[in-house]
């Protein structure tokens, strides 16, 4: 993939937007300088100390939708998928494949 200019082939890159997840608590909606939560949460087993402490990588488990088939960083998450989903029905320009823009070629 990419394009050709003055025989130079350059990547192209869609600046899609993504739900943002808190590495405190490991919910969506915010970052961790804006948590409330008391506690950290592992995003590996939802146990509360932080992740880079986690001893226990095998038992996983989702903060965000309380399953233990994944751990919170997961890109099969299901709440991940309907947060992406609600972002780009908010954002139209999300489900474009490139950005227009006013700039010449």
């Amino acid at each position: 993939d990419g394009i050709t200019l003055n025989k130079n082939k350059l990547q192209m890159k869609k600046n899609k937007r993504k739900p943002v997840r808190c590495a405190k608590c490991q919910h969506y909606g915010h970052i961790a300088c804006e948590c409330i939560a008391h506690q950290d949460t592992c995003a590996n087993c939802t146990g509360n100390h932080r992740t880079n402490e986690c001893d226990n990588i095998k038992n996983t488990c989702c903060a965000s939708c309380n399953t233990d088939d994944h751990p919170s960083w997961s890109r099969s998450c299901p709440e991940l998928d309907r947060r992406c989903a609600d972002l780009d029905a908010r954002d139209t320009d999300n489900t474009m494949p490139y950005f227009p823009t006013d700039e010449e070629w």
